[in-house]
């Protein structure tokens, strides 16, 4: 019995490495995307119980901080995918998260939400004798998170607040 030889030439073997490798990084690019929609669904099912816990917590009577825990829980369940420190301003070249929402034009925009990109972004503290700003980068895996504007602000305030009242003295 012959055999049937069959030629392997080295474009065949090529296309052969190049086939596999393209295939190896669709499988992985698509278990990437469906591992992060795992993680942001599960952040927003938490927030969604943090909601819960936070209007049994008011209607029940609790101690504030319990309440407060809950309500931020609730309403920046995407700040949990964020990284935040302190650095000295003017040291990062990162864009800015601005305070005022307002368009080109001059009128308020309808975008309530800010895209931290994957670099990270810095939100500056309102009071000009604090000599640092926030640095928010997300977490590895992220990419790019959108998260509500009001929210990361108000975080950036409450920060600036302890630092005015003496309570986070190295500012």
């Amino acid at each position: 019995m012959d055999a049937v030889a069959v030629p392997i030439t080295t474009w065949d073997v090529t296309l052969s490495v190049l086939g596999a490798a393209a295939f190896g990084l669709l499988v992985s690019y698509v278990a990437t995307r469906r591992f992060r929609r795992f993680v942001v669904d599960a952040h927003a099912d938490a927030a969604g119980h943090s909601m819960l816990q936070f209007f049994e917590a008011v209607h029940a009577g609790s101690p504030v901080t319990e309440a407060w825990h809950s309500m931020i829980s609730a309403t920046a369940g995407s700040l949990e995918q964020l990284d935040v420190r302190l650095v000295s301003t003017g040291t990062e070249e990162r864009p800015v998260v601005a305070r005022q929402r307002s368009g080109p034009d001059g009128c308020a925009a309808d975008v309530s939400t800010v895209v931290i990109p994957h670099g990270g972004a810095l939100v500056c503290l309102q009071d000009p004798r604090i000599s640092q700003e926030l640095l928010v980068t997300p977490r590895d895996g992220f990419g790019a998170v959108e998260v509500p504007r009001e929210v990361l602000l108000a975080f950036a305030d409450h920060v600036g607040l302890l630092a005015r009242i003496g309570l986070l003295s190295e500012l």
